[in-house]
């Protein structure tokens, strides 16, 4: 039985001693995401009216992008925190250490804890959308060309209209295929930021060193968090049916935290071996790593960060 099943096998197996706990806390997370689809919906509602009535005139087209913006800075403001806490809820949880609801709220207590997670979620925003659109970009314009000279919008003058017809229709099936390869490359390339929020949460420190840390944690790992994803589809496709939902969220976010458990607890020993066979929440530091006082030999490196000339705290400060 392969890793992946383990995991999964054992995370249903945490789940349901905290099934109740853990369907809440995705209910508290799922409605707040509902509330501001509500609030962009109901914005532009009200835009189109304003645009049919011309209260605004020429700056009518001006409002749409701003609801956009609006929103994205209310979620990156109210929830940042949530996720970060709930990073930290579901990760306590295949440790065996299950928290209350309230602790959710943990992130929204504190200067430095509250912005520290709205600090960590821009800057994964920031990376995601900036790889996002360097492997896409190309694709993009080349579909995008093509679709120009497949329609006849644009034409080359020495080139036949024809012509252009039919190299516009490979353009646009060519940039179609690299945009979906590019789409599955920067997926499986953005699995290196899936320990961030963990890190973060659990490992008390600053924002750039969790970063650090998932990037160096998941070399080699990544294509495998990718394979796990996928085999949650079939799941996540029968979330459409609304019910199946109420189980399917908690599961998945219960085993990509035992997932993630793993892969930590494994790159803080510095051990390049394959995850252990019997991943659970009683996960042990001590099941693998010989004792060095008992066996003679020196314990696995750990990750350690290059010296730096300033400290954590400096280092907080900055950020």
């Amino acid at each position: 039985m392969s890793v992946r099943s383990k995991v999964k096998i054992n995370a249903r197996r945490v789940l349901w001693q905290n099934f109740i706990k853990a369907l809440i806390v995705v209910l508290i997370l799922l409605c707040v995401s509902f509330l501001f689809s509500l609030f962009m919906m109901i914005a532009n509602t009200a835009s189109s009216a304003l645009g049919y009535l011309e209260i605004l005139g020429d700056w009518n087209y001006l409002l749409s992008p701003l609801i956009v913006f609006t929103t994205l800075l209310l979620q990156l403001i109210l929830f940042s925190p949530l996720l970060i806490g709930a990073s930290k809820w579901f990760y306590r949880l295949v440790g065996s250490e299950p928290g209350d609801i309230i602790d959710l709220f943990d992130y929204f207590a504190g200067f430095k804890n509250y912005f520290g997670s709205v600090w960590m979620e821009l800057n994964l925003f920031v990376r995601s959308f900036f790889y996002t659109f360097l492997f896409t970009v190309l694709p993009i314009l080349l579909m995008g060309s093509g679709i120009e000279l497949f329609n006849g919008f644009w034409s080359p003058e020495p080139i036949p209209m024809p012509v252009a017809t039919v190299v516009g229709g490979m353009l646009t099936i060519a940039g179609g295929v690299l945009l979906a390869l590019a789409g599955i490359f920067s997926w499986i390339f953005l699995k290196r930021y899936a320990l961030s929020r963990y890190l973060y949460a659990e490992g008390g420190c600053s924002v750039r060193r969790a970063i650090k840390q998932s990037v160096y944690f998941m070399r080699g790992r990544k294509a495998e968090l990718f394979l796990f994803d996928l085999s949650y589809l079939g799941w996540l496709f029968s979330c459409l049916l609304v019910i199946p939902a109420f189980f399917v969220v908690p599961y998945y976010m219960s085993a990509k935290a035992l997932y993630a458990k793993v892969i930590i607890e494994y790159g803080q020993r510095g051990n390049t071996a394959e995850p252990p066979q019997e991943p659970t929440k009683e996960f042990s530091s001590d099941a693998s790593v010989p004792d060095p006082e008992r066996t003679g030999t020196e314990a696995p490196p750990v990750y350690s960060e290059p010296e730096e000339p300033f400290s954590d705290e400096s280092e907080t400060r900055q950020e």
